[in-house]
């Protein structure tokens, strides 16, 4: 299980990776992406292993609460959460990435370089409403507010009528914000988890 950790995180590092060496505090002296590195980094985010794995875990986690309960239990109901998941995360990340590219965003995660774990944590979750843009600045992660909630909203069509409602969607896109710092979390500390673990 250990063994198989690397590989699922550096997928998912693809999906938002920290350049190598860089961090907040150099974050300027690296150049913007291309379009075309916008375009490569977004269909890897939507269509990548990492969204997969994502994926997987989200559809695990609502057929243990039976949610919606009108997609069932079994091999069937499993199938139903995971492609919607997927789909939504698809959706997600193509609002993303085209809010982001419009704005001028970076998509990419730069570590704190700080020291300390509260410091390092609040960084991290900040970084999921914060982002850094193409000219070195900070800025509101437009994107990534749009994508979620967008996602939320629109993966709502699919769902059971019951579930069809704004309210349904905010929570989703609320929930998506969370997975998306909890990740940012574990981006943060993974060099020191992967030394430990190669102890």
């Amino acid at each position: 299980m250990l063994a198989a950790a690397p590989a699922r995180l550096q997928a998912d590092d693809r999906a938002d990776p920290p350049q190598a060496g860089a961090s907040a505090a150099n974050a300027n002296a690296i150049a913007p992406l291309s379009a075309d590195a916008k375009l490569s980094f977004y269909l890897k985010s939507a269509y990548g292993p990492a969204s997969v794995f994502r994926s997987f875990g989200s559809a695990g986690v609502s057929q243990a609460q039976d949610y919606p309960t009108e997609w069932g239990q079994g091999v069937r109901g499993y199938g139903h959460r995971f492609g919607s998941k997927l789909a939504q995360h698809a959706v997600k990340a193509t609002i993303q990435f085209g809010v982001g590219a419009a704005l001028g965003e970076d998509p990419r995660y730069y570590p704190s370089g700080r020291a300390g774990v509260r410091p390092r944590t609040e960084y991290a979750v900040t970084r999921t409403f914060v982002t850094r843009m193409d000219n070195g600045a900070s800025g509101v992660a437009v994107s990534r507010l749009a994508g979620a909630f967008g996602g939320g909203l629109i993966s709502r069509t699919w769902h059971p009528e019951r579930h069809r409602t704004a309210a349904g969607g905010m929570k989703s896109g609320a929930i998506s914000l969370g997975t998306d710092a909890a990740f940012r979390v574990l981006r943060e500390f993974w060099p020191d988890i992967r030394r430990a673990l190669h102890r």
